[in-house]
């Protein structure tokens, strides 16, 4: 009888255990040997607390030196939730400053924490662990007979023979037949002054005509400017009457049909009058510069 009650207190007990069990420490270390002078050390924790017992922020160390030699250069922190349990998460990275001269085991000192759950404190450890430090040197290197054979022979001369000489060559020559076919095709210099593209040099000369003059000055240069322009893609002088049979001859510029015929209104009206008046209401200085570019790009798109 005193068996029985013996052993079902005893199951009583183990069935209570794992309230009272201790919080499960998880210490995961990439490496615990190779480590030099100035090397990261990356380490991680996983800490197996009740669900509702919250980490106390305060109790986490803050980044900076822990002991002459070893820093604490950050520290990450996560959790995860598991039935009945939360799994906390530290990711800490130490720097080591132990400058070795012969392979020796150095311990990162323990972290403690402190976890509150309702109104009761648990403070949990997490323990020390120890890591090998090796030397960048020997102490005692192997005796020379010269002093300078200490020391690390200097790289020897890596020669670069270039096989792409040619084909630098065609690139190059590309380059430059593709910048000359540019200039051809803008009429800059030196193709600027060639006939082909008459609409081109005219539609320059109009935009640098309307940042140095203003009013009927503008009107009178811009004028003749076209004139001489329209005069040097047709091969002779254009008048008024002549654009119905021009426009036959190169219906390229067609569409411009309109402005055409306000352009040669407007201008006669600036040459043939006897007093100076403002010719902005017969053609405005924005439309007669479109007029002017619209021209130089169906020139350039013309066959």
């Amino acid at each position: 009888m005193r068996g029985r009650a013996v052993w079902t207190i005893f199951c009583f007990c183990f069935t209570l255990l794992p309230a009272y069990a201790s919080p499960e420490v998880e210490i995961h270390v990439p490496r615990q040997f190779g480590y030099f002078v100035g090397d990261l050390i990356e380490v991680y924790v996983d800490v197996r607390m009740p669900a509702t017992a919250q980490l106390q922020q305060a109790s986490l160390p803050a980044p900076g030196p822990l002991n002459a030699w070893l820093d604490l250069r950050n520290l990450v922190m996560s959790r995860s939730t598991e039935p009945g349990s939360t799994l906390w998460h530290l990711h800490l990275t130490y720097q080591n400053f132990y400058l070795a001269l012969d392979v020796r085991e150095m311990e990162i000192p323990a972290l403690p924490l402190v976890f509150l759950d309702g109104g009761d404190e648990t403070r949990v450890e997490v323990p020390s662990w120890r890591i090998r430090v090796a030397p960048l040197r020997e102490v005692l290197p192997e005796k020379q007979e010269n002093g300078v054979d200490y020391l690390r022979p200097d790289a020897s001369n890596v020669s670069i023979v270039e096989h792409s000489t040619i084909r630098t060559a065609l690139l190059t020559g590309l380059t430059l037949l593709l910048g000359f076919f540019c200039l051809w095709d803008r009429a800059f210099w030196p193709f600027q002054k060639r006939r082909a593209r008459a609409f081109t040099a005219g539609a320059r000369e109009i935009s640098s005509l309307a940042t140095r003059t203003c009013g009927p000055e503008f009107y009178h240069s811009a004028f003749l400017t076209l004139h001489r322009s329209i005069e040097k893609a047709a091969g002779h002088t254009i008048l008024f009457e002549d654009l119905p049979a021009y426009l036959a001859q190169n219906p390229q510029y067609a569409p411009l049909a309109d402005s055409f015929k306000k352009f040669f209104t407007a201008s006669r009206q600036a040459f043939f009058r006897e007093t100076e008046q403002d010719l902005s209401h017969l053609f405005a200085k924005p439309d007669l510069i479109a007029f002017a570019s619209r021209l130089a790009v169906l020139e350039r798109t013309a066959p």
